[in-house]
């Protein structure tokens, strides 16, 4: 399925623009899933313990590592992306609506891990499930985001 672009976490902005971040090429990211009933705060959520109680479990669920990152400049803009993000074929999951980046390993994460972006997977409401399929997420054509300067 294609993605929506993601919405950074505030904390994850700031320590992108303070250069206080590792280069976003070398990153471990790994990428989560919440239920429909997350309600997200980008200022709010700052960390993995902020979020930990909506990811789902059950099925054959397992948080993926996120390969093939790339930051590069395209008409005067910053974009970043990634691989496609592959939870599993054939896979159970669900119900889910978001989808998390989190800086770390996807076995690895600890509550004081920080959260990068969460795009949703379902803008018009409702949540995806797959059963005993593939449940692969690919990033926008642009990019997961793209940062450009103002005029």
């Amino acid at each position: 399925m294609d993605a929506s672009p993601i919405t950074l976490y505030d904390s994850a902005l700031k320590v992108l623009l303070a250069g206080t971040m590792p280069a976003l090429e070398s990153a471990r990211l790994a990428a989560l899933l919440l239920r429909p009933s997350h309600t997200p705060s980008t200022a709010s959520h700052a960390e993995f313990a902020d979020i930990l109680a909506d990811e789902i479990t059950g099925g054959t669920y397992a948080r993926s590592a996120v390969t093939g990152l790339s930051v590069s400049l395209v008409d005067g803009a910053v974009r970043f992306t990634t691989d496609s993000i592959i939870f599993g074929n054939p896979v159970t999951v669900g119900p889910v609506r978001y989808l998390v980046l989190v800086f770390g390993s996807p076995k690895a994460l600890v509550a004081d891990s920080l959260l990068f972006g969460i795009a949703d997977l379902a803008p018009v409401g409702g949540a995806l499930e797959a059963q005993n399929s593939g449940f692969t997420i690919t990033p926008p054509a642009s990019g997961w985001f793209t940062l450009t300067q103002g005029t």
